[in-house]
């Protein structure tokens, strides 16, 4: 696996659940689970999706970020310490960020670079290479709590972020995306504790997430996985 893609080992599925070479979606994954925290680079538009990892993980692609995207304040996916490194030095780095999230008295200097984040309200934002955004957040809900999942639209690409979701009810059912990326935590046929094993019960099974994946996604579009549980043992359950 080569250097660019060291940081990418995604599962890839395609329209038909099939899976396909991880390396052909420029896209590097830092973590995707509450052990490993949260934090994903999509290249083309340089845009990182939490950071719920040590800021020495992210380092070499520091200058390369342009917005950051944060779903909500738990611990995997905002560490307010790696936020705050990334922005050294970078006045022009953005992030979005829920308005119910507050920022800890320690990390006032992160407002500057802050865009409130409101359920449907449309973000428009143009990158340091030209490329514009058209970005709207849809909160979903995360068990009793809710989380703010990002549907982005650049050139004539639709792209999807979800994590930390229980149901896909909220999201989109009139688009088609060239890229979903999307949690699916949990086989439901095998999950029988109500209780919720590591907290499954507040996340998204795999059948409800392949569903809406590959009923949104298009022709010749891809699926990434995210943030598998410990109900979910062997990665041919996504098929």
């Amino acid at each position: 696996m080569s250097d660019q893609f060291q940081y990418a080992p995604a599962i890839v599925l395609n329209k038909h659940k099939r899976y396909e070479d991880g390396r052909i979606v420029p896209i590097n994954i830092y973590g995707s689970s509450a052990n490993q925290g949260t934090s994903i680079y999509v290249k083309p538009i340089h845009s990182l999706f939490d950071v719920g990892v040590d800021f020495e993980k992210l380092i070499p692609i520091k200058n390369e970020i342009d917005v950051i995207m944060i779903s909500h304040g738990h611990s995997d996916h905002l560490n307010w310490h790696t936020l705050q490194s990334l922005t050294q030095g970078r006045p022009d780095l953005t992030i979005l960020l829920p308005d119910k999230i507050q920022v800890p008295l320690e990390f006032q200097s992160l407002l500057p670079h802050i865009i409130w984040v409101i359920n449907h309200k449309t973000i428009q934002m143009t990158l340091r290479n030209g490329t514009n955004l058209q970005i709207e957040p849809v909160k979903v809900p995360h068990g009793h709590e809710t989380t703010m999942s990002y549907v982005i639209t650049f050139m004539t690409a639709n792209l999807l972020f979800s994590t930390d979701l229980s149901s896909t009810k909220p999201l989109p059912h009139n688009l088609k995306f060239d890229l979903i990326l999307l949690e699916m935590n949990y086989d439901a046929d095998a999950f029988v504790n109500t209780e919720g094993s590591g907290g499954a019960i507040n996340h998204l099974s795999v059948q409800e997430g392949m569903n809406y994946a590959t009923t949104h996604l298009n022709e010749y579009g891809h699926i990434i996985p995210l943030h598998f549980g410990p109900t979910l043992t062997n990665f041919n359950q996504l098929h």
